[in-house]
């Protein structure tokens, strides 16, 4: 086998016949050797790969060609191959991680789309995947569009394309087949009182302080303040192939503190002393077995207190809507309504603001019936939006005490 020529010097990098008769190249550019990661057939070649490099710096278009061969393998990736990869390095919770790895093996792979080069994909092959997806399931489809959103933003962020190709119009919105329930200020209570004793003041966490079910039963003894002032959520109960367990709550937006409001503490004060173990990580709600609640064991108690509630069909996260009524009526701004119910968008909010505003012509109207001893006008008891005066006397006022 020929020995390699020493490396030979040219006016811009050098050349080397390796051992192999095949040639290899480099330079210096900004204190770094720069190889092409490859070798060369022939001298020629190599010379020819060094000038291009001087043409690029001498362009100020010179990137790294460790970078560009980088690059340049990217774009020959396939949608269904950058998915793969996404999905393993992108940051995310548990939840949204396995979420997507359904909708990718369900909603992509196999599809048209991702056979295709990301770097080929074009605003017509979204539509017409986005098209292929089964309307019979608008929430899956809905998610997996925003996760193929969500994906083509990181491959613009990552240089491989000048744009998203994600622009079919109102592809994430769902029609919801159930409206938003809106319960009664009075009716927390009476629910509250129907519940187990140990388990009232779930009832109130999430009517009064808008929690979500798992976010309530995920709580211990060490996110309740020993005053009840003030609520720490910090993660969540999730079910996952049949295995519960407690974890990051669903968005960096449901992290938060949330304030109780005073006619709440001594409830949540009492159940500390009368429900809840002794350690920091005591679970403040728990089954007959002392175990941390679930689901399952939550469920019957619930519903034997909305029968005898007369709310038959009410559910557990319609108490996390009173919160948010209650919040906005009492002047909360979109930005601390979201804050408070750990919202991740103002819809909610927006809702929640135009409700509390209804409900404030309606007490304008109610005012003037009183001052008038038109109080118990049919016009007024008839109104539409008359359920929204329900519990005034238990909403916060200027002059009144919650109760």
């Amino acid at each position: 086998m020929a020995r390699a020529k020493q490396p030979r010097r040219l006016g811009f990098g050098r050349t080397r016949q390796e051992r192999s008769g095949r040639w290899s190249a480099g330079y210096n550019h900004a204190g770094t050797m720069h190889r092409p990661g490859a070798t060369f057939p022939t001298k020629s070649a190599a010379v020819a790969w060094l000038e291009g490099e001087r043409r690029l710096i001498d362009l100020d278009n010179w990137t790294p060609p460790a970078d560009r061969a980088a690059k340049a393998a990217k774009a020959a990736t396939t949608v269904g191959q950058f998915a793969e990869d996404w999905h393993r390095d992108k940051p995310m919770s548990r939840r949204t991680k396995d979420s997507y790895r359904y909708l990718i093996d369900t909603r992509l792979i196999g599809t048209t789309l991702a056979d295709r080069p990301i770097t080929d994909v074009t605003v017509a092959d979204v539509r017409e995947w986005f098209g292929q997806l089964d309307a019979s399931t608008p929430t899956a489809r809905a998610r997996a569009y925003e996760m193929v959103s969500s994906m083509f933003s990181a491959a613009v962020a990552e240089g491989l394309l000048p744009v998203t190709p994600c622009k079919v119009p109102n592809a994430t919105k769902v029609r919801r087949a159930r409206s938003v329930v809106h319960i009664e200020s009075p009716e927390v209570d009476v629910l509250a009182g129907k519940m187990p004793e140990d388990l009232a003041a779930a009832v109130l966490l999430a009517a009064w302080c808008g929690l979500r079910f798992g976010e309530v039963v995920a709580l211990d003894r060490a996110d309740v303040a020993t005053d009840g002032s003030t609520v720490n959520v910090s993660k969540g109960m999730t079910r996952r192939g049949g295995v519960t367990e407690i974890a990051a709550p669903k968005s960096e937006t449901s992290t938060r503190v949330v304030a109780v409001p005073p006619h709440v503490r001594e409830a949540l004060t009492s159940h500390l002393v009368d429900h809840t173990g002794p350690g920091d990580g005591a679970p403040l709600f728990t089954d007959a077995d002392g175990q941390r609640i679930t689901e399952g064991k939550f469920r019957p108690h619930w519903h034997r207190a909305r029968a005898a509630a007369g709310r038959e069909t009410l559910r557990f996260h319609d108490l996390r809507h009173h919160a948010g009524m209650v919040a906005a009526y009492a002047g909360a701004t979109i930005a601390e309504s979201m804050a408070r119910l750990g919202h991740s968008s103002p819809k909610m909010a927006l809702h929640y603001a135009e409700q509390a505003a209804d409900r404030d012509a309606l007490l304008a109207e109610r005012i003037a019936a009183l001052a008038t001893g038109r109080y118990h006008s049919p016009d007024l008891d008839h109104d539409p939006r008359r359920h929204l005066l329900a519990g005034v006397d238990s909403c916060p006022g200027p002059q009144r005490r919650l109760s």
